[in-house]
């Protein structure tokens, strides 16, 4: 994967919600910005940075992208663009998919959290982030 790196300036995006390109994303250095914007109003969903991924939905079920990714920072990032490379990838990097696992917990959490408060809902007391 090093010669898979990729620069972004901040405020430049990176990922457009509805786009259906299948690449995962680990960031190497800087940070990023994971937004939905429905026309009248923006949700800021999460910031990442070092070591952090994102834009493993689409890889994972070949779905349209989900959110706006822009970079917060000036910010580097390497990619996988198929499931089989993340498996590679996992593979040699064991404790990355522990890692991962308790990411994803965490974001469907906070997703949670999110949806309720913005459905007016009562506001939970364990809101964990999308960080690790």
């Amino acid at each position: 994967m090093g010669k898979r790196i990729l620069k972004y300036e901040l405020g430049q995006q990176i990922i457009k919600r509805g786009d259906m390109d299948q690449r995962m994303y680990i960031i190497l250095d800087g940070t990023v910005e994971i937004s939905m914007n429905d026309g009248m109003k923006k949700v800021i969903l999460s910031t990442l940075g070092r070591r952090e991924f994102f834009g493993e939905i689409s890889l994972f079920i070949r779905a349209p992208r989900t959110a706006d990714v822009h970079a917060s920072a000036v910010t580097r990032l390497t990619y996988l663009d198929s499931v089989e490379e993340l498996d590679a990838f996992l593979k040699k990097n064991h404790s990355y998919s522990n890692k991962m696992v308790k990411v994803l917990a965490q974001r469907i959490a906070s997703t949670n959290t999110l949806l309720l408060d913005e459905l007016g809902g009562k506001k939970c007391s364990t809101y964990v982030g999308w960080s690790w």
